[in-house]
């Protein structure tokens, strides 16, 4: 359980291209096919102990519920359909990458662009950055504003791009130095979580100590809750964003104090 939890979390920070390095990210749909791959195995095995010698998992866990599983392993198999897909069509269109530097003054981005490809439109593209002869569009990560970047892409149609990952070049401000600090606690958080899920799925013999990591899984959880709500509407403009961005800082702030109240 802890395996496949971690996993989920590792493939996130792939696809978000949050773990260090340039490499990876030239390889992200092989990666994201295989993690995908083995989370799904891992999980139809679990299961398939829970269903053969269920005493055996009931006798050290309470968490450990083939009924459960069975949403988790529905997930997996979305995740998994998902991966394969794309990784389909990257491969049928090529698998060859189109890298652009681009300087903050030789492009705008734009949140208005309607992406349209033949007769299909694509209604997740929230973000296009839009250059004097062609154009880059973002299904995913997207640049917060101009910057000086390197863009990792793959040619969709005339003139047109899509963003696999970017590298910014320009210095970093004390926005980026923060959104970096969230980033990393991010990832510290929900590397733990599963940990203490586990955890607290344990039959202990003293039940403080159940009761303890409870506590930690839910103040952690909300920190990271508190966290993601500022990363998804930092970004965001009107006073929706101002919003959401004091409330995903009262539940961090109030998280962290009930610790020691």
């Amino acid at each position: 359980m802890i395996v496949f939890g971690e996993l989920l979390v590792l493939f996130v920070l792939v696809v978000f291209e949050v773990l260090p390095g340039n490499n990876y990210k030239k390889h992200i749909h092989q990666i994201q096919l295989v993690i995908s791959m083995i989370g799904t195995a891992i999980v139809v095995i679990d299961i398939l102990v829970m269903y053969f010698n269920p005493q055996l998992v009931w006798a050290t866990n309470d968490l450990m519920d083939i009924e459960a599983f069975k949403y988790i392993l529905f997930i997996h198999v979305i995740i998994l359909a998902s991966s394969a897909y794309k990784y389909r069509s990257i491969i049928k269109n090529g698998n060859s990458n189109v890298e652009f530097t681009l300087k903050k003054e030789e492009y705008t981005l734009s949140d208005e662009f309607d992406f349209s490809f033949g007769n299909f439109s694509i209604p997740n593209i929230k973000r296009a950055a839009i250059c004097n002869d062609f154009i880059i569009i973002f299904g995913g990560r997207a640049p917060t504003r101009e910057v000086d970047a390197k863009y990792i892409c793959r040619k969709i149609g005339e003139k047109q791009y899509e963003c696999l990952s970017f590298e910014v070049l320009d210095e970093k401000t004390i926005g980026d130095i923060l959104s970096q600090i969230g980033t990393v606690s991010l990832v510290i958080i929900f590397s733990i979580l599963p940990i203490l899920f586990v955890g607290y799925g344990h039959k202990w013999s003293n039940p403080d100590i159940r009761t303890f990591i409870g506590n930690i899984n839910t103040h952690l959880f909300l920190v990271g809750f508190g966290l993601i709500t500022i990363k998804l509407f930092k970004s965001v403009n009107g006073i929706t964003k101002y919003i959401f961005l004091l409330f995903g800082f009262m539940v961090i702030v109030v998280s962290i104090l009930s610790i020691f109240v």
